[in-house]
């Protein structure tokens, strides 16, 4: 049996999800498609119950960014809300007591996580995405978004983008007219690339 998450405490959704695959993992005679499709799922449940594991105390949002080229190059971070207010997993230690080296160690077995995911995509030949998000919003929806932009050929790196993030998200203001005039070249250029 798949495990459950113990720590989302406001829903059922990734149990049942859970469920779900548990029943799909049991057909081996599907089509190529189907099953491709059922691997990229339980590749983001895996995700949303790594994540969801490493928070120590009840949430009501989550977002998990992957950034991640062909090579499994990148990140994977998450922000989820408590009271009120978003809350970075590399400021655990910091925000909630918990030992930095657990975190970090955690982490890394959500960047394999993500990586997993990602070599779903490429064994398969799917459009490559550079950027892949997973949210659980407070209605318990999870939804998945994939940005296609090639953010590694631009000129905004890991922090902007980070922040860029922040600002489509998490209600992030821009802290000057130069970082607005930033974030909007940051939408044109991420609107040139998911127009599809």
């Amino acid at each position: 049996m798949l495990p459950y998450l113990s720590k989302f405490y406001k829903s059922k959704l990734v149990s049942v999800l859970y469920g779900i695959l548990e029943i799909q993992i049991k057909f081996e005679h599907t089509k190529p498609e189907e099953k491709m499709e059922k691997q990229i799922n339980e590749k983001i449940i895996e995700i949303v119950h790594q994540a969801n594991d490493m928070i120590p105390v009840e949430w009501d949002d989550l977002y998990i960014v992957i950034e991640m080229d062909k090579t499994y190059s990148g990140s994977a971070y998450f922000y989820f809300k408590y009271e009120g207010e978003y809350h970075y997993n590399l400021y655990l230690p910091r925000d909630f007591g918990l030992s930095q080296d657990e975190v970090f160690n955690q982490s890394d077995i959500l960047f394999d996580k993500s990586e997993e995911l990602k070599r779903v995509f490429i064994e398969n030949d799917l459009e490559d995405w550079y950027i892949c998000i997973i949210h659980l919003d407070e209605n318990n929806k999870l939804s998945v978004e994939y940005d296609y932009a090639p953010w590694l050929k631009s000129n905004f790196g890991p922090t902007a983008r980070m922040n860029f993030f922040r600002y489509r998200f998490l209600g992030f203001e821009p802290r000057n007219e130069k970082e607005l005039e930033q974030f909007k070249a940051m939408e044109a250029f991420q609107q040139k690339y998911n127009e599809n």
